[in-house]
Order: structure tokens, then sequence, then C-alpha cells
């Protein structure tokens, strides 16, 4: 029975793993973003591995060192939580400098100390949870935590994705001086010329549009611990504020008409209700076309809607009309071009909302089928790869 309060500490990392995770999808909700309805699932298992590997163990490692009759034992054992956060992150930094242990400590240090206070909470409201172990429990509770939280450490610090591998290089980015929007580097392109590099540092150099072509591999970075500058004519540098500094997702796509871009990175330099404004970069702008004279299309499509997109193309005329498509709620339109045909990589797709149009992201747009008189296009998360069923399709419009 001594070992109840072990079930205490299960009980505080399961609350903390769903309270995280009610947070991170309410956050993406209110971005307007669905998928993270799925990718909350992930996110709590995630969070409760990481809980009951390591936070768990150094509940329960605290509850141990700390005597039951020392006066305020709340704080020590608060500072034993917070300090199982810092003080390896600390180590880490003195082993490689560049590490930005901020981050780590502003993400995890919120979550160790609501552990404690659920942990605290139960101790109040479920007493029958604070029973004090005996010896030989605590002598075995004592060597399984040491031991997961030793394995933790290691593998949060020297595993292959740890984060003192890889130590990636850091880089300069150089911004026209007038420049506004999103940044994109393309990375791992042949023939472009390799980074220039300027001491520790490799050097990122944008053109006026904002883009930059590289031969030289991606390995990951520290964005926190790279330097910003806008260039003026006269060579002049400027330090780009923090505040103007917005950071994408790294992306790519592969494309059997423009190849594979696997590493495109996304920097957004404005302020903050700019950026507010224009979350929905477009990393496809400005890779060549296998036709430069095609014109891009723009398809719009209600906000609500999730499902095959049809758009027909009766022969009624062979005159190109406006290279918008609206879709109504029924996820059909009629664009009276036979000569039409879209693509992912280049054409572009959105979202109708109240507040205007947001971009729809390139893994909710399926393949594109063009049949005769018809092009179909899936729209939204797919749980299968099922292909549009045609036949039945012809079927349904004949009956």
């Amino acid at each position: 029975m001594g070992a109840i309060f072990l079930w205490r500490k299960v009980l505080a990392g399961f609350f903390t793993g769903l309270v995280v995770t009610v947070f991170f999808v309410a956050d993406g909700l209110m971005g307007g973003d669905i998928s993270v309805l799925v990718g909350g699932l992930f996110v709590m298992i995630f969070v409760l591995l990481v809980i009951g590997l390591y936070g768990v163990p150094v509940s329960v490692l605290a509850d141990i060192i700390v005597p039951v009759n020392v006066k305020r034992m709340w704080l020590f054992s608060l500072l034993i939580h917070v300090g199982f956060v810092v003080v390896p992150l600390l180590i880490f930094k003195t082993i490689e400098p560049r590490i930005n242990i901020l981050s780590y400590i502003w993400l995890v240090t919120p979550i160790a100390i609501f552990f404690w206070v659920m942990d605290e909470v139960l101790k109040k409201w479920m007493p029958f949870l604070n029973r004090t172990p005996g010896r030989m429990v605590k002598v075995i509770s004592g060597i399984v935590s040491a031991s997961l939280i030793l394995g933790s450490l290691s593998w949060f610090g020297f595993s292959d994705n740890g984060v003192l591998s890889g130590k990636p290089p850091l880089t300069k980015y150089y911004v026209p001086e007038d420049y506004r929007g999103w940044l994109y580097v393309y990375y791992d392109r042949p023939g472009k010329p390799a980074l220039e590099e300027e001491g520790d540092f490799r050097v990122v150099r944008f053109d006026e549009e904002g883009a930059a072509w590289t031969s030289t591999e991606f390995k990951g970075a520290y964005v926190l611990e790279n330097e910003y500058y806008f260039i003026f004519d006269e060579g002049v540098e400027k330090k780009i504020p923090r505040g103007m500094i917005h950071y994408g997702p790294m992306s790519g796509f592969s494309s059997t008409d423009l190849g594979d871009y696997t590493n495109i990175e996304q920097i957004f330099i404005g302020t903050e209700e700019a950026f507010n404004r224009n979350r929905d970069s477009d990393y496809t702008k400005f890779i060549p076309k296998p036709d430069p004279e095609r014109a891009d299309y723009e398809i719009l499509i209600p906000e609500a809607y999730t499902g095959w997109v049809k758009i027909h193309t009766p022969p009624e005329s062979n005159e190109l009309p406006d290279q918008t498509i609206k879709v109504g709620e029924n996820g059909e339109a009629v664009f009276p071009y036979e000569g039409i045909t879209l693509q992912s990589e280049y054409d572009h797709f959105y979202y109708i909302t109240e507040s205007g149009k947001k971009r729809i992201p390139q893994e909710h747009i399926s393949e594109i089928y063009n049949f005769p008189g018809l092009i179909v296009i899936y729209i939204g998360p797919r749980e299968n790869d099922d292909p549009f069923p045609y036949h039945e399709y012809l079927k349904e419009k004949e009956s």
C-alpha cells in the first residue's frame, strides 16, 4: 500500500498532459486550423510519454528526497520540479553554447509547474493517495526514477535527434532594405551556388523578390541564434528587430513536372499585424513552371467544404474566361473552357471566409483528375487514397 502515492503522480501527469493538449487544440482552432483536432491526439501521446518517462520520475524523486516533516515541503518540491528542467538545460548549454535554452525553458517550465500544482491539489483533495511510502518502496522507486531520468536526459541530449547532435550551422540572412513579406530559401538545388561563409556563419542573400537559391544542403537551424540584417545599396547593414522576424515551417513537395523541392525555408519580415494578415505563405511562387506562358488559376472554395470538388468544363467557348473559378456550396463549379488543366503546385486554392481568402494547405489538395469535360480535386484531409469514382459518377449523371 505504500506505493499508492505513485498513482497520485500518474494522475497528476495525466491531467497535465490533458491540459497541454487542450491548450494546443484551442490555439490551433482560434487560428482557423481544424487539422489540430487530429494533431492533438499525437500531441497528447507525445506529452504523456515525456511526462511519464521524465516528469513522473522527477516528482517521485522529489517526494523521496524531501523529508515529510520539513517546513515548507511544498517549496522544496517546487524547486526540484523546476530545477530538473533548468539545470540540465544549463549543462547542455555549457557543452554546446549555440543551443537556445530559453525556448525550452519557456515551453517546459510552465508544464513542470502545472504538474507540481496538480500533485499538490491531489494531496489535498485525495488524502488517501498521500500515504508515506515505506523504506523498500522508496529505494525501489528512487532507483527506477533515477534510471528513467538519466535515460531521458541522455536521449534528449545525445541521441541522433538530441539537442547536442548535428549542431546545425549558424546563418546570416541579408534582406533588401525595403522588403516586407515572406522570404523563401530553396536548399539542395543542383546547379545553384553554394552559400558563402563569414566566420562561423553561412550567408543567405535574398533577391528583390524575397527568394534565395542554393545547392547547399539544409542541416537544420538554431533560428533564434541566427542573425538577420537589412542590406542597403551602399552595402550598409542594419540588424532587423526581433519583433519583425516570424518563422514559417520548413516545407517541400515532390512533383513529376516540377521535380523534388524537399527543403524550403520560410521566414516572414514585417510587423506582428502584417504577419497575422498574411500567415499563408506561397513557397511555389518562384518555382519555374513547365509552361512559362501559362497563367495561374485561382480556385475559391467555401470554407466548410471537404470532399470532391467537381469543375465542369463544357465545350461552350474556346476563349479563356477569367482565371478565377468559384466553387458552390455543393462542391461544384462550371468553367466554360475545355483547355484548362489545374496543377496544385502553382495554381492557387483558397477557402472563402468571412474575413477574406485563406490559402488551403498543400497537403489538403489531393491529386487532380482530368476527365473529358470534368476536373476533380479532393479538398481536405483524406482517410484513404481511393480515386474518384468516375464511372459511378457517369452512371448517376445519366440516370
